[in-house]
């Protein structure tokens, strides 16, 4: 193997275990829905790290408590690439609503509480 090929391979395999190492199960939807859930226990505060890349299609994210389904602390249509926080100040469970259409891209959500 000549030396640029191995430059190749050990950057395509460094990549594979960068989101490898996510907490986001399986692979992102093309079309259609995904829920997570997100607890944050009292007295501690929720951080949601969403990583978005939008090759092309239309991806949309929005974050609520699971009991209460309309007071958003996000609410995202068509997200481009990005990277975000969404601080999730109250104890209680929190859902992530995932919806795809066409979309070909990826996402991630790293999920931390202090």
């Amino acid at each position: 193997m000549k030396k640029g090929n191995y430059r190749a391979v050990a950057l395509t395999l460094a990549l594979l275990l960068a989101l490898g190492g996510c907490k986001s199960p399986g692979q992102a939807i093309r079309n259609g829905t995904e829920q997570r859930l997100c607890q944050v226990e009292r007295g501690q505060t929720g951080e949601l790290l969403i990583q978005v890349h939008t090759g092309s299609g239309s991806l949309s994210i929005s974050v609520f408590p699971t009991e209460n389904p309309n007071h958003f602390y996000y609410r995202g249509r068509e997200i481009p690439t990005s990277e975000f926080s969404v601080i999730l100040p109250d104890a209680g469970e929190y859902t992530v609503w995932i919806e795809a259409e066409d979309f070909e891209g990826s996402y991630e959500f790293s999920w931390s509480t202090r």
